[in-house]
């Protein structure tokens, strides 16, 4: 069989790998987006060197340019959080994974679909224990405004060694709506849900 053709299979396999996980994990990018990307850009380096379409170096800085903009579009900006980074390096991964196969170099891209795939699959679990230690949560409470029960609000966080990233206040005649960002232990997290939900001067309460 041609050398071209088995790059190609090879790229629909090796590309399928990360796609089934992006897929699973129900991804923007998923199954097919992230074989197409791979086989794509193995198709423009055998094509590249095969042809001579110029320096073999511009060829892959085009595609790395050209990918950039696909990946943005994976990107979600929602309420000041930003998700769907990981599954636009995942598409820039893709990218160098295809021209690795097109360029012949099958130890090298199947050793780093291994590690990619070991790092999409099983470093979720490894942050779920690291944000156990460092888990950021936004409260957002309204109260009838009193100066003394801000202050023992503030103070419950600190006692619980949560510490206050921002603050946003909004008042409305006699109430106040306060949004805090706070980061800290998940266990002194729920320490502090727990007396919010105790306490009878929170006209409502809710948290993120």
């Amino acid at each position: 069989m041609n050398e071209d053709i088995l790059k190609l299979i090879l790229s629909v396999a090796l590309g399928g790998i990360i796609g089934l996980e992006r897929q699973y994990r129900e991804k923007a990018a998923g199954f097919r987006t992230i074989i197409i990307i791979c086989l794509g850009t193995t198709v423009f380096s055998i094509l590249s060197s095969k042809f001579g379409w110029g320096d073999p170096s511009r060829i892959a800085a085009g595609i790395v340019t050209g990918i950039g903009f696909l990946g943005a579009g994976v990107i979600i900006q929602n309420r000041g959080q930003i998700s769907g980074l990981t599954t636009a390096a995942t598409v820039w991964y893709a990218a160098a994974l295809g021209m690795g196969i097109g360029l012949g170099e099958y130890t090298f891209s199947i050793a780093s679909v291994v590690l990619v795939f070991l790092i999409l699959s099983f470093f979720p679990y490894l942050e779920k224990i690291i944000s156990r230690f460092n888990e950021i949560t936004s409260y957002s409470i309204i109260l009838t405004y009193n100066k003394k029960h801000i202050t023992e609000l503030k103070e419950l966080f600190f006692e619980n060694k949560l510490k206050i990233i921002s603050v946003k206040k909004s008042r409305k005649k006699d109430k106040i709506a306060i949004v805090w960002k706070v980061r800290g232990k998940a266990k002194n997290h729920l320490v502090v849900k727990n007396k919010l939900m105790q306490n009878k001067d929170l006209l409502q309460l809710s948290y993120e």
